[in-house]
């Protein structure tokens, strides 16, 4: 399921005949493969609840992407003994993720793979338990939090705490908001934003604009302005801006995407240092001087 090398003699006339859905096909297995392991204790043990998540989603995706003929005929083709019982637990869950999805097209691929999860959960897939076949069960999953669910870049996790999780703090004061922004998990912070507070701040008084204006690429900047953060938040105790930060860190095209949404180059912290005034104490006036007073 991992590349084309692995595959059996039928998988790879269907990969010879299509390779371009044949590609498609296994970066989807590791899509499959990367869920599974994000949610379950035993992933990719045979007969277990997990192996039937791994069959039923990997389906799910094959039929929502590519289409519901080439889902039916590679996961068939992968199944190599119909007798065998765990050949007909896979063929089983095959079927329920293919059809699944068929039904419920509106649904992205990381929602696919929470309701595939639900499905497995409430008995409507197979698993093999003392030689028989038996309907799926809840199986002890992984305890991810959403703080771990973004290092991992496991989006379905993260989609799936945030309502719940919204107000969490790690261990630094960070909200999923700010700590998803500090770490420039991108697609995370896409998810977080809407639901989050963008005055929240941690433990020192700062907001996830100050924590985006210490990143090289201002993407997290985009995505926090456009949804509205206070470009002119103020640090209680040293009375910093994100404007300043960014000046601090030599971040060019961040302090000019601030000044864009507005920054106010005048305000100063309780050194009295102004944006400007940071650049020409760090002798990089040249580089800020759209900063300097007029």
């Amino acid at each position: 399921m991992i590349s084309n090398r692995s595959l059996n003699k039928n998988e790879k006339r269907l990969f010879d005949e299509n390779p371009s859905h044949g590609r498609e096909t296994l970066k989807y297995a590791l899509k499959a493969m990367f869920e599974e392991k994000n949610r379950y204790d035993n992933n990719g043990e045979d007969g277990s609840d997990s192996n039937a998540f791994l069959h039923a989603y990997w389906s799910a995706l094959l039929a929502r992407n590519i289409d519901k003929d080439w889902a039916y005929r590679w996961t068939n083709a992968h199944e190599n003994d119909p007798k065998m019982i765990y050949t007909q637990m896979d063929l089983f869950n095959n079927d329920l993720g293919i059809n699944f999805a068929k039904k419920n097209n509106h649904l992205s691929n990381d929602e696919l793979a929470n309701a595939i999860e639900n499905l497995i959960d409430s008995g409507e897939g197979k698993k093999v338990e003392s030689g028989e076949l038996k309907n799926s069960s809840k199986e002890k999953k992984r305890n991810l939090n959403i703080f771990e669910s973004i290092i991992e870049k496991a989006l379905s996790l993260v989609s799936k705490l945030i309502a719940s999780s919204k107000n969490l703090r790690n261990g630094d004061g960070m909200t999923p908001l700010i700590f998803a922004a500090n770490q420039g998990e991108l697609e995370s912070l896409k998810l977080i934003v809407g639901y989050s507070d963008l005055e929240s701040v941690d433990e020192f008084g700062e907001t996830a604009l100050f924590h985006a204006a210490r990143l090289k690429s201002i993407d997290v900047g985009v995505i926090l302005l456009t949804n509205n953060a206070n470009v002119n938040a103020i640090t209680e105790k040293e009375l910093s801006t994100p404007l300043m930060e960014a000046v601090a860190h030599r971040n060019v095209a961040m302090a000019k995407l601030l000044l864009e949404h507005g920054a106010n180059i005048n305000s100063v912290d309780r050194h009295g240092f102004s944006a400007y005034s940071l650049a020409v104490n760090e002798g990089v006036e040249n580089d800020f001087s759209f900063l300097k007073p007029s």
